[in-house]
């Protein structure tokens, strides 16, 4: 196999037009997929990070006039690279190839490979570049230069596109040897994860064959930490019960308990250790050890707080006051007490100027409460100063600065005022620019995790000399106190409602430190489930930027007065069929031989969704989904049978296998994008089905009297209903009355006509 596969290879390659100089190879489309082939069929292990995964997801585009551009790709420092390749997929204008310019690739100043795009180029091929692996370092920077051999081009389009893309699927491919690394807590939190790297990678998590409720709430204590620092590259977690990891790995246990081969020293107070791995030297094993919650929890505490001595293997803790979270105060939501400005939302590489004709868009990224609330009409204020460039050459009237929201447009901003005295006092010389503008933003567009985009759009006139729109000294910028303003924004949504909770773990992140969250697992979890849990308060340290230090985990349904006032997060599988009946008593769902079903619901409560305004109810069809779907995942969420302002989500899956793929579906965008209603399921072809099964209830901070107004606004139907009974009883009751009335006025006129 391995030789028919080179053997076609190698004809492939005698069919390409594309030049290659002696140290790069040159792919075609076709030779790109025998090339795949033969990386999965050699048994290599590999790790491959495509550009998207990067945070390229467009790729790397040069716009006319643009002449470099790079990328950073962070390695785990405990990694050795034995071989590195870099597969550039890159589509170019025919212009660039008619004109025999190149793409010069350098790693880390080192220049590897130039790229010629002579004229038997075609405009989309593949490299394969193999890189010097002494080159690969903990933080790569791989730049590219766009050499030009000819007069820069320019092009007269309403909007440009770029001369050359390196799209999103080129990638990086790096065969890595595990280092011995001494122990030390000093190194915390390498190596369990490496922040530099391009997601949070894996994290390996040992508990005891029987875990403590109080040790797991331990481990998703840490789990969101790891969620903080790792921000949007999301950690995935692995649990193994009664035995080591074989990887670097985070054990938690009582003093004296024993993991597989690994006995906890005894003491009466907690600690923290770290050691060789006993099943693999090279890797090490962090102990976390406490007797009870307290213990453990200031066991965390202190570990991702201390600034341990150098070289430092073991520490006692001593306890720790920990103080609770405020609603509403999680660290990384937009406050809306006072506004938020944009400069306080960058990151250490970004600014708020721009240089050149062509740019890329100031992606400005920020979180928010998913339940901010305005009456009809209102918006939240977008105030935004900005600055073109003041040159003789752009067209002010064609030129914008293109804003958007989670890609949803929002405006287009002028260079010059508009009006008749505007223009009136133009020509006699006055100065018209807009330079501020308060742009309108409809609450239910803004998201848990958000995008905000900023694009000068810069249109030249007809004959401007090329030389002048490659002037890197042209400046467009936004001015520091532009501010989003969520002032007059209230908490206040419909729940349930999953898009909430896969957006930004709410309600349960309405206190971000979980202190209002009962977290309930099946008495004996699996470690599939254990790991889901886990993914979660990662997921909820991430969104929120507060570690989750007080949370309630119970293994086995709690008392039934533990779970009031309490939103319930829980896990399970199919399996679990006496936990899942305790779960859905008084909910929408019932066990039906082992697979998930719903309750029938009798005339009058229809008559009450009706009269609520809930028409599009699809019990009906989530029922033949559940009934037809043998392999699934997904979440389900609903009123809280024990307190009726709360909600329950369970996350839960036909097997503990695909329980397991919830965290890779937490991981892709277009998997949360189709999480909504109150039910949705996952298919092993990644299919997902969202519905809403029962009645939504409103949850917030409005007053009594703006709720009542809610109401009249949402449930129109049942408004008028009640108008109408209303009227009905009135009439009923007046009706005698008004008869009486009738008789005795016919009466005293009957009288009044025999005197006369």
């Amino acid at each position: 196999m391995m030789r028919l596969l080179l053997s076609r290879l190698s004809k492939v390659r005698s069919l390409s037009n594309v030049k290659c100089l002696s140290n790069v190879k040159c792919l075609s489309k076709v030779q790109s997929v025998f090339l795949t082939m033969l990386l999965l069929t050699s048994h290599v292990f590999s790790q491959e990070v495509t550009f998207q995964q990067l945070g390229h997801s467009q790729g790397i585009r040069f716009m006319q006039g643009q002449t470099q551009a790079g990328l950073r790709l962070g390695m785990p420092a405990d990694q050795l690279v034995n071989k590195a390749q870099l597969v550039l997929d890159i589509d170019v204008k025919q212009t660039l190839i008619d004109r025999g310019d190149s793409l010069t690739v350098s790693l880390n100043g080192q220049q590897i490979a130039q790229l010629p795009f002579g004229t038997m180029f075609e405009t989309q091929a593949s490299y394969l570049l193999d890189i010097p692996a002494v080159l690969m370092t903990s933080q790569t920077v791989i730049a590219f230069q766009l050499e030009q051999s000819g007069q820069i081009l320019c092009y007269p389009e309403a909007i440009p596109t770029p001369d050359l893309t390196i799209l999103p699927t080129s990638r990086i491919i790096v065969d890595t040897t595990a280092l011995s690394v001494t122990p030390a807590l000093s190194r915390f939190p390498e190596p369990f994860i490496d922040t530099s790297y391009f997601d949070g990678g894996r994290v390996f998590v040992g508990l005891p064959q029987t875990p403590s409720s109080s040790q797991v709430s331990a481990a998703a204590m840490l789990s969101s930490w790891f969620g903080i620092q790792t921000d949007h590259k999301t950690s995935d977690f692995a649990v193994t019960l009664g035995e080591l990891p074989k990887e670097n790995g985070i054990v938690f246990a009582a003093p004296g308990e024993k993991i597989g081969s690994l006995t906890f020293p005894y003491s009466e107070h907690p600690y923290i250790k770290i050691i060789s791995n006993p099943v693999s030297p090279k890797h090490n094993l962090l102990m976390v050890a406490g007797k009870d919650k307290q213990q453990l929890r200031s066991a965390v505490w202190t570990l991702i707080h201390e600034k341990f001595p150098h070289g430092a293997q073991s520490f006692g803790v001593k306890q720790q006051a920990i103080a609770k979270r405020s609603a509403y105060d999680a660290p990384r939501w937009l406050p809306t007490d006072r506004p938020t400005y944009l400069r306080d939302l960058l990151s250490e590489s970004q600014s708020l100027v721009t240089s050149g004709v062509w740019h890329e868009p100031m992606n400005i990224s920020f979180r928010a409460a998913p339940d901010l609330f305005l009456w009809d009409g209102n918006s939240v204020p977008l105030n935004i100063d900005y600055r073109f460039p003041t040159v003789d050459w752009m067209s002010d009237e064609q030129s914008l600065l293109s804003i958007t929201l989670n890609q949803q447009y929002l405006t287009g901003l002028a260079v010059n005022k508009t009006g008749t005295l505007e223009k009136i006092w133009h020509q006699l010389g006055g100065d018209i620019r807009k330079e501020q503008a308060r742009v309108p933003v409809q609450p239910y567009m803004i998201y848990g995790d958000n995008e905000l985009s900023l694009f000068f759009n810069l249109s030249y006139q007809p004959g401007t000399p090329c030389h002048q729109l490659a002037n890197a000294n042209i400046r467009s910028s936004i001015g520091e106190n532009s501010n989003l303003d969520l002032t007059q924004t209230r908490h206040f949504a419909k729940l349930p409602n999953l898009s909430f909770f896969v957006g930004a773990s709410f309600p349960f992140s309405r206190y971000s430190d979980l202190s209002d969250t009962a977290i309930v697992l099946p008495e004996s979890p699996k470690a599939e489930q254990i790991a889901v849990l886990l993914n979660l308060t990662s997921r909820s340290g991430s969104a929120t930027g507060s570690v989750v230090t007080y949370p309630d985990v119970y293994l086995g349904m709690p008392d039934t007065k533990r779970l009031v006032s309490r939103d319930v997060l829980a896990v399970s599988v199919m399996s679990d069929e006496v936990f899942n009946q305790a779960l859905f008593s008084d909910s929408p769902y019932t066990m039906k031989q082992n697979h998930i079903g719903l309750k029938e619901i009798g005339l009058v409560e229809k008559w009450r969704n009706m009269l609520l305004g809930e028409w599009s109810l699809q019990r009906l069809e989530a029922e033949r989904y559940f009934a037809s779907a043998s392999q699934w995942r997904g979440f389900l969420s609903y009123r809280s049978p024990w307190d009726p302002e709360r909600v329950v989500v369970l996350v839960s899956a036909s097997h503990s296998e695909q329980l397991s793929k919830i965290g890779a579906d937490l991981q892709s965008q277009s998997t949360n994008a189709a999480i909504r209603g109150d039910t949705t399921i996952i298919t092993n072809d990644n299919d997902v089905a969202s519905f809403q099964v029962s009645t939504t209830f409103p949850s917030g901070e409005l007053p009594w009297y703006q709720v009542v107004m809610w109401y009249a606004n949402q449930h129109s139907v049942m408004l008028v209903g009640i108008l109408l009974l209303v009227s009905m009883i009135l009439g009923f009751a007046i009706y005698p009355t008004l008869v009486k009335v009738a008789q005795r006025r016919l009466t005293s006129s009957q009288h009044q006509h025999k005197d006369q």
